[in-house]
């Protein structure tokens, strides 16, 4: 609801003057829409407001990025798939600084390589999150069946149908086998 009003807000803000001048919708071409709409509104408060907002909202988000990737490297480091000096955490602040360094020499590796434009590292850093997000439902439907008897505070009632294959060639677009057992 939120976002078509402001589409609606967007669309009623431009000057006709300007879609006249620029031949419709298809000449009008702002880099920040409602930054420069302000701006063509002289509002400049609002452009600052805005432009102060679309650099520092990120920082919640890069923040929790931070924590959760720590995070990650330092269970990794706790069973055994990194090493054991990654699993350090500082006794006053529980914080997991050499897994936080670990992941700002990764951050610059890739700042470094892919970072020649915003597109390419917004594209890697998108990809991340999608194989990120991806192994949440995998981890479900893994543990359903491995560890049945482990205490769940949380019950999702469909992991359990979602998490079974359909079919029996599922298995061979993920694994490259079939997924019968050979006959002998």
């Amino acid at each position: 609801m939120i976002y078509l009003a402001l589409q609606t807000a967007y669309l009623g803000a431009v000057p006709p003057e300007q879609l006249a001048r620029s031949g419709g919708w298809q000449g009008v071409n702002l880099s920040s829409p409602f930054a420069d709409l302000a701006k063509l509104l002289m509002l400049h408060w609002v452009v600052t407001m805005l432009q102060f907002g679309a650099f520092i909202s990120p920082a919640g988000s890069n923040i929790a990025n931070v924590a959760s990737a720590a995070y990650m490297v330092t269970n990794l480091a706790e069973t055994g798939f990194f090493p054991r000096r990654l699993a350090a955490v500082h006794p006053r602040y529980g914080t997991a600084r050499p897994a936080m360094w670990l992941n700002l020499g990764f951050s610059v590796l890739l700042l470094l390589t892919v970072g020649r434009s915003w597109q390419a590292l917004a594209g890697v850093v998108s990809a991340a999150m999608v194989i990120s997000y991806l192994i949440g439902p995998i981890a479900v439907g893994v543990l359903r069946r491995t560890a049945p008897e482990l205490p769940r505070p949380f019950r999702l009632p469909a992991a359990g149908s979602s998490a079974r294959s359909p079919s029996p060639s599922r298995p061979a677009r993920c694994t490259g086998r079939s997924g019968r057992t050979p006959a002998r």
